[in-house]
């Protein structure tokens, strides 16, 4: 009788511990469902939502763009393409916005902001083999960046965030202004050169340019 007694003690405690386990576990499946708040108070000063938003849009479109240059680069370093002078410039440009987007996240978790990332968007594949439709892509894409910065820049004046402003202007503006022109430049001479010269030794003196 006591062991049948000792027993059913037993399992009343196993069946209690197994509800209580099983509603905590309930509680804490229902915590992690909490939304998460897109700042930090701690941290956050004069640094609003739409500010917060557009700072990742802007994140989000340079990784893009550092996958697309990536892509390119790889194009131009394949065996039925060997232009290395081309893959020199597109890994260069790649590298370049995944610093810039380093430098973004940097600054969301100093102004106390979440990052929000979207989804990186398959790169543009094609024939790139003429050298010119690869810099006109890129100016198309830098101009694209720089049309959103701007919105950004514009917007972080009507709320009154001069240091986001400021970022902006030293971050993006002012050296996507340098490489729109430097696209720019590049398409001019390309386009001059092939004027001159019969199209593939315009294209190998072109790119024999680039690797310097």
């Amino acid at each position: 009788m006591r062991f049948f007694v000792t027993a059913l003690f037993g399992l009343v405690i196993a069946l209690l511990g197994y509800h209580g386990h099983a509603r905590l576990g309930g509680v804490t499946a229902s915590a992690s469902k909490a939304p998460v708040s897109d700042h930090v108070p701690l941290v956050e000063q004069n640094f609003v939502k739409i500010n917060r938003k557009g700072l990742s849009k802007m994140i989000s479109d340079c990784f893009n763009l550092y996958y697309q240059y990536l892509s390119m680069a790889n194009y131009f370093g394949r065996a039925d393409v060997a232009l290395p002078g081309f893959q020199k410039f597109f890994t260069t440009s790649a590298e370049r916005e995944l610093t810039r987007a380093k430098d973004m996240m940097e600054y969301m978790n100093k102004r106390g902001g979440t990052l929000d990332l979207l989804p990186i968007k398959k790169p543009v594949t094609g024939d790139f083999s003429d050298g010119r439709s690869a810099l006109d892509l890129a100016r198309r894409l830098s101009r694209k960046l720089n049309a959103r910065a701007l919105v950004n820049h514009n917007i972080a004046v009507s709320k009154r965030d001069p240091n986001l402003k400021l970022f902006y202007e030293e971050t993006i503006i002012d050296g996507q202004v340098d490489v729109i022109k430097e696209l720019g430049d590049l398409i001019t001479r390309l386009d001059l050169m092939n004027k001159s010269q019969r199209g593939g030794l315009a294209l190998y003196m072109f790119d024999l340019e680039l690797q310097k």
